[in-house]
């Protein structure tokens, strides 16, 4: 006897974007823009037949083919999830409309039975959640999964050891001692401070620091969470809002963008002059202990580092995404610093560097700059990231023993 046919659910999902559908359609058909608003990792072959695989740091994947390519106006492919019985199909249609565009998505040959029920759910939140992403990364540059991730203002931390319990009257308690807080942020407004042990966190109690990353990353900035925590030896409990990540606005002249790049490398580079002033060859070439860098090896990897960045930048133009750095690597370190020779010159290539990142910068081509989820991502790299030299000042002090 013949077996029924199953019951196929369809899900339809329409946004209006504020981009040309040349834009969306390249969001659905490169790695690089996948990444920017769906996936954390992605591979593709935008041609009729031509494979895909998305893959997310949670371990979900999915993988498919592309059935029809019509570009800037349709495109069709299956969609195959790591925890999904059988494939099914999206179709997603463009229109342009006004300057921008009118996208429709189609997900069909969704089961409809009970193996089904909770994909479904995941399905359409996970559409609508990405989609509306999509709509920001295109509109504003902004990834919604980086700008509403949530920050504590907590500054290191580790489990209540037994000599720390005993020292702050708190024997028997389990629980994260937090070393200290950030000010104006969520845990310092909640009366969170230096030693305060925190033992539930949104109902979790908190048995490791996983536990508290864990529960933390399933909210959004913003959100107000119920902590348990002691406090000077006494237990309080309070509501602690959730702070906003700070990032910096990126302008979109990228002209300014260098100029405001300028200024923060300016200022660090006065404070490395000063540290490196008057330090002699032998000085900085000392290590301060077996397998740690001299002060010429850290200014090394700054260079390194430099020169790796414009390579992201310059990937990044072309649709073909660098995503390994090679700065840490401790034998190009070395030729780095075998190939400048003397701290000075070590020292003018850093800068010399920084002068031609500055220059790639103010002269980024239009077509990339209107490309905003990458062109913000390469301002807030630079922007927010400009102070990569301070992190190494205290191992330069180190270095040359200061």
């Amino acid at each position: 006897m013949a077996m029924p046919a199953a019951t196929i659910a369809t899900m339809t999902f329409t946004r209006e974007i504020d981009a040309p559908p040349a834009e969306v359609y390249r969001a659905f058909t490169t790695a690089v823009a996948l990444r920017e608003w769906m996936s954390d990792g992605a591979q593709v072959d935008a041609r009729e037949g031509g494979a895909f695989i998305l893959w997310w740091n949670s371990g979900f994947c999915t993988r498919g083919n592309f059935k029809a390519l019509d570009k800037d106006k349709k495109l069709t492919f299956t969609w195959f999830g790591s925890d999904e019985p059988t494939p099914t199909s999206v179709t997603v249609t463009l229109e342009p409309k006004g300057g921008g565009t009118f996208l429709t998505m189609t997900h069909d040959e969704i089961g409809s039975d009970s193996v089904w029920d909770h994909l479904r759910k995941e399905i359409e939140d996970g559409w609508n959640e990405s989609l509306e992403n999509l709509q920001s990364v295109l509109e504003t540059g902004d990834d919604l999964r980086v700008t509403r991730r949530p920050m504590l203002g907590i500054i290191g931390g580790s489990m209540l050891t037994a000599e720390d319990a005993k020292r702050l009257g708190l024997e028997g308690v389990e629980g994260l001692r937090i070393d200290g807080t950030v000010e104006g942020m969520g845990a310092q407004k909640a009366g969170i401070g230096k030693d305060a042990v925190i033992v539930r966190f949104d109902g979790v109690a908190m048995t490791g620091y996983n536990a508290l990353i864990e529960t933390v990353s399933k909210h959004k900035a913003g959100d107000r969470i119920e902590v348990e925590f002691y406090k000077d030896g006494h237990k309080q409990t309070a509501t602690m809002e959730l702070s906003k990540r700070p990032m910096s606005e990126v302008p979109g002249d990228p002209k300014r963008l260098a100029e405001l790049v300028k200024a923060r490398y300016d200022e660090a580079d006065r404070r490395l002059g000063e540290l490196l002033a008057g330090v002699s060859e032998e000085q900085a070439s000392r290590r301060p202990a077996e397998g740690e860098w001299n002060a010429k090896e850290v200014l090394a990897h700054l260079l390194d580092t430099e020169i790796d960045q414009s390579n992201w930048i310059g990937s990044l133009i072309q649709n073909e995404e660098v995503l390994w750095f090679a700065d840490n690597e401790h034998t190009r370190v070395a030729a780095t610093v075998e190939a400048y020779g003397s701290l000075a010159a070590l020292l003018e290539g850093y800068r010399r560097v920084q002068r031609e990142t500055l220059a790639f910068l103010a002269n980024l081509p239009p077509h990339f700059v209107a490309r905003k989820g990458s062109y913000v991502r390469v301002g807030r790299a630079y922007l927010d990231g400009a102070y990569h030299s301070d992190d190494h000042y205290d191992q330069v002090k180190t270095a040359l023993g200061k």
